[in-house]
């Protein structure tokens, strides 16, 4: 499979709009037991006090290049295995080990957000452990719907 840097991008962003709206209808819809705010967590970590629509924006923006990370890397594991078929299968197995690098990083970077040491927000800990159980379901959910969706779409678009 040759690799294609703009195919992953693309592929990339349109994974993550798929599983943001997936994981903010869960977040709307269960308020008590999926309390994972993905911008809202992203967005605080710029520092001062901004505005709400603020934070949203540099969360969806950190966001947003995070998704075409991960989807480079994907693409890229994808070259390195020389995957043809099944790219969706992969996309899940891309999307287990995406999930162990943000659950991991989740925990790391929650002990040094400033947000989270000032009580502003809880501390989701590593894979979202410290949550209702739901949410840890749906942040493990989450990983393998984008890689399900990165695999589709860059198989498409490469």
């Amino acid at each position: 499979m040759p690799y294609s840097p703009e195919g992953a991008a693309g592929a990339g962003i349109m994974a993550g709009v798929a599983v943001a709206l997936a994981f903010y209808v869960a977040f709307w819809s269960f308020p008590g037991t999926f309390r994972l705010n993905a911008f809202r967590f992203l967005g605080l970590m710029a520092p001062g006090r901004l505005p709400t629509q603020a934070i949203y924006l540099i969360g969806t923006a950190m966001y947003v290049s995070l998704c075409i990370v991960f989807a480079l890397g994907y693409a890229g594991l994808a070259r390195a295995f020389d995957v043809e078929t099944d790219i969706f299968a992969w996309g899940v197995l891309f999307g287990l080990g995406h999930w162990v690098i943000d659950g991991v990083a989740l925990g790391i970077v929650a002990r040094r957000h400033g947000a989270v040491r000032s009580g502003l927000l809880l501390d989701p800990g590593a894979f979202a452990l410290n949550l209702p159980f739901a949410t840890v379901l749906a942040f493990l959910a989450a990983h393998l719907l984008f890689g399900m969706f990165t695999g589709a779409f860059y198989d498409a678009l490469r």
